[in-house]
Order: structure tokens, then C-alpha cells, then sequence
């Protein structure tokens, strides 16, 4: 099968990866994948949409001047619609959308560069539903139209608020290019559904993770790899951007970890950004290992931890949850958006209320100090990573989606064909 998969970028966060992990088990299957993209880092084989981007230079200030007063975001890119032209996407059978914002893509155009083909768009963040934000972190707004926004700050900001004219652009797009909505988690699910209700269809499934990769190995020799000792506890920490992103909860974090018992055997294991400087570390030695682009190198982080901590304000299908039970390490998280699916509470991991930094604190304490609990949990929560987040299980899944979308497409389409002969034919006689 033809597949055409249209993402931010090829590598970075959870939506990025899901769009590149997907794309390499199409290849290994023997399909014809390409994967689109707004920045490409050049593995893999992914086109840059930004090579089309071509125009004339009226065209783009006359759709500037329209847009600007109406306060449009993301809503046009001089000759993105030329992607179309490219042998891959004329070819497809199909075009799978994920993250659509991040102001590469002419939203504007998407009727016209997915055609008649059917459309997946899988939502990885409330945008889709919202006037602009990824995230509402409480705002009810968007239930009915937002408008007056008081977080224009939030990713993906917006200067001037526009976000009225957007949720309701954002309607009509839904109502043009028709797409099938696939979510992963139940939680988003039962969001999209307040926001379209029954119009639209929308499928869960899950996201996966290559398990020939996050699964239970030697703990010794991952912290070897990291130059732990034996004898430290040591709690995990992974985000990207984590000190600027306001949704990954750093702040929480370290309030939390003011309340943990520290010890000379606690080490905060660190991956992305540390505020080294910051004295709400000075309880606990903490390391931080920068970004990690190389799967394996996270792998081995998971494995060398005692505890994983996820303090997010907002999230859906965290992919490093999942490769942490993978990885046989129990996690302690906010239950915050579709997080309570993942971890079962006591059985796998531990789960506090959002934004309870005390109960985030006990749940940390309460781990750390008792070692057969957290293997315990660390085993159950690698046979449930097993049994229900493979990667190969929602590639299949997808794929089952694709072939039957394009049966229904070929299908209306003889309909509508035929329909037409017999209305013309019926004319003539």
C-alpha cells in the first residue's frame, strides 16, 4: 500500500516519533510509506513540505492581508499545496495527518492536497478542537466556541487572539476534507466527541513501542552505562524542553522533590534539560544526561531507574510512560489526561491526582523505600506493555484502518459512477 504520512518533524517528541516509528514498520512490512514532513533531519527518507513552498509573492501578501485581520493561524503557506505534485502523495492510497500546527502546513490548502482520497488524522493534543491551544489546562472555552482567550501564551501561541475565528475555521475544515479521526486514548476520545459529537467517526488506538527495544534486560549493565552505582535509588526524569514547556510540570517536580526523603543513595537522573543552579535540587545528587536521540541510550535510562516520575499538567499517550513499563520500571505520574489508561494504579505504577504535589511526593517516598514493590510492579508493568502497547499491534491496527477506508472510497466511488451512467442513460432514452 501507498501510505502518505504528513507530520512536524521526523524526530523530537511523542507525536514526531509515533509518525517515524509508524513509517519504519511500513517499510519493514513491504509497503510503500513516505513521510512528509515540516523539518526533516534528513534519516529516513523524509521530505521536507517546506521544498514546495513556492508562489508568487502577491499571492502570499494578498492571503496575509485577508488573514491577518481575521486572525487566522496556520492558515496559509505560499505553494505548500504543490506537495501534491510529488510522485509519492499523487500516488497515494492514502494521507495520514498528525500534528497539523507549528505553522508549516497551509491548513487552507488540505482539501486540495488530499483530493478525494480518504484522510486520517490522528489527534496526539486537544488542538484540533480548540481555538488555537494544545492544551486548555482547565479552560472550558472550547466547548463552545472560545473567544476572549485568556492563554494566548499557550504552545502553540498566538499574538492576537483569533482563537474564536479558528475554532470555528477549524469546523469548517472537518466538514470539507472529512477525515477519519483516530485518538490514543480514551480520554481524547470522550473530548472529540463533546466538541463534534456523532458526525464525525473517531477510533482509540493506542500508541506502541518497538519491544525489541524497551523491554526488561541487565540493570547492572545499564548502570554501568551510566556510571550509577549499584546501591543508588535512582528516579527518572524525561522531557524535551522540560524547563520551558509549562505542560511537562519541572516546576512540580522540584516542589515535589522537597518533600522527598533524601538519602546519600537517591539520585535524580535527569534526561533533557536541568537547571543545575537550582537549589531544589540540593537534596538529591542529580545528573542530567541531555537529549537522547539513540533509542538503545533510553533504553538503557529506563532499565538503570528504580522509579520513573512523569509530573505533567497535560498529556495524552505519553510515549516515555510506555517505554518505561516496557522497560520493567514502575512510574509515578499526575493522572492527567489519558494516563490513568496506561498505568494501573498500584498494579503498574502509582497515580496521583493532577497537580498534587504532595501526593506526588508520597508516591515517590512510598516506592523508593520499598524495593520488592517496585520490581514487583516493574514486572507487571512489562507484561502489560507486552500485551497491549506493541508497536506491531497499532501498525496493524492502522493498517486494517487504511484497507478499509480505501474498499469504502473504491466502493462509493463505483456507486456514484454508476449512478451517474444510469441518470444519463436514462436522459438519452
Amino acid at each position: 500500500m501507498q501510505i502518505v504520512q504528513v507530520s512536524t518533524s521526523d524526530v523530537g517528541g511523542g507525536a514526531e516519533r509515533v509518525a517515524a516509528d509508524l513509517h519504519g514498520e511500513y517499510l519493514a512490512r513491504g509497503h510503500q510509506p513516505r513521510l512528509f514532513v515540516g523539518a526533516a533531519s534528513g534519516s529516513d527518507g523524509a521530505a521536507e513540505i517546506g521544498r514546495y513552498a513556492k508562489g508568487p509573492l502577491w499571492k502570499a501578501r494578498l492571503t496575509r492581508a485577508i488573514a491577518r485581520p481575521l486572525r487566522l493561524q496556520d492558515f496559509y503557506k505560499p505553494g505548500v499545496a504543490g506537495v501534491r505534485y510529488d510522485a509519492a502523495w499523487s500516488d497515494a492510497s492514502i494521507i495520514h495527518l498528525h500534528n497539523l500546527h507549528d505553522r508549516y502546513l497551509s491548513l487552507i490548502d488540505l482539501p486540495r492536497m488530499i483530493g478525494s482520497r480518504p484522510a486520517v488524522w490522528t489527534l496526539h493534543d486537544m488542538w484540533a478542537v480548540t481555538g488555537h491551544c494544545s492544551y486548555t489546562l482547565g479552560c472550558q472555552r472550547w466547548r463552545t466556541g472560545c473567544g476572549h482567550c485568556t492563554g494566548l501564551e499557550i504552545y502553540p501561541p498566538m499574538h492576537r487572539d483569533g482563537s474564536a475565528q479558528m475554532w470555528h475555521f477549524k469546523r469548517l475544515l472537518y466538514r470539507v476534507i472529512r477525515p477519519y479521526v483516530v485518538v490514543p486514548s480514551a480520554w481524547l476520545q470522550n473530548v472529540v466527541r463533546q466538541a463534534l459529537g456523532d458526525r464525525y467517526p473517531c477510533s482509540l488506538i493506542y500508541n506502541g513501542v518497538d519491544l525489541s527495544v524497551y523491554h526488561p534486560a541487565d540493570r547492572s549493565a545499564a548502570r554501568r552505562r551510566w556510571g550509577l552505582r549499584p546501591s543508588e535509588v535512582v528516579v527518572l526524569f524525561a522531557a524535551q524542553h522540560a524547563s520551558k514547556n509549562p505542560f511537562k510540570g519541572y516546576d512540580l517536580l522540584k516542589r515535589a522533590l522537597l518533600e522527598v526523603a533524601g538519602s546519600p543513595s537517591t539520585r535524580l537522573m535527569v534526561v533533557g534539560d536541568l537547571d543545575s543552579q537550582d537549589r531544589s535540587w540540593a537534596r538529591h545528587d542529580a545528573r542530567c544526561v541531555g537529549y537522547l536521540a539513540d533509542p538503545r541510550e533510553m533504553a538503557d535510562c529506563y532499565r538503570a531507574a528504580d522509579v520513573f516520575v512523569h509530573p505533567t499538567r497535560a498529556d495524552n499517550c505519553p510515549l516515555t510512560i510506555i517505554e518505561a513499563m516496557a522497560c520493567g520500571t514502575a512510574a509515578v505520574s499526575f493522572e492527567t489526561g489519558g494516563i490513568g489508561e496506561l498505568i494501573r494504579h498500584g498494579r503498574t505504577g502509582w497515580l496521583v491526582a493532577p497537580g498534587d504535589v504532595s501526593g506526588l511526593a508520597r508516591g515517590l517516598n512510598r516506592l523508593l523505600a520499598d524495593e520488592h514493590l517496585r520490581r514487583q510492579m516493574g514486572r507487571q508493568a512489562a507484561r502489560d506493555a507486552r500485551a497491549r502497547f506493541d508497536l506491531k499491534r497499532q501498525a496493524d491496527e492502522y493498517l486494517s484502518l487504511y484497507e478499509q477506508l480505501v474498499k469504502e472510497r473504491v466502493s462509493r466511488g463505483w456507486s456514484c459512477w454508476a449512478g451517474a451512467a444510469a441518470r444519463h442513460l436514462g436522459s438519452c432514452l
